[in-house]
C-alpha cells in the first residue's frame, strides 16, 4: 500500500523511464516496456494511492530504466 508522496515518487520515476525509453531505437522489448510504463502511469493518475504496491512498482520501474540509461 503506497502514501501520496509514494505515489508521487512512483509517478517521478515512470516519467523518467518513459524518457530514457523515448530515446532508444524501437525494438519489441522496448515497445511492450513502453507500453508498460504508459499504462502504469494511466493507473497511477486515476486510482487512489492506498492500491499500489510501493516497493515492487519502483523496482520493476528501476529495472527498466537501468536496462536502457
Amino acid at each position: 500500500m503506497a502514501t501520496l508522496m509514494e505515489k508521487d515518487v512512483l509517478l517521478e520515476m515512470t516519467t523518467a523511464a518513459m524518457a530514457v525509453l523515448s530515446k532508444q531505437s524501437p525494438s519489441q522489448e522496448l515497445n511492450q516496456e513502453k507500453k508498460y510504463l504508459y499504462n502504469y502511469y494511466d493507473a497511477l493518475i486515476s486510482n487512489p494511492p492506498e492500491i499500489f504496491d510501493f516497493k515492487n512498482m519502483a523496482a520493476k520501474i528501476q529495472e527498466i530504466y537501468n536496462k536502457y540509461d
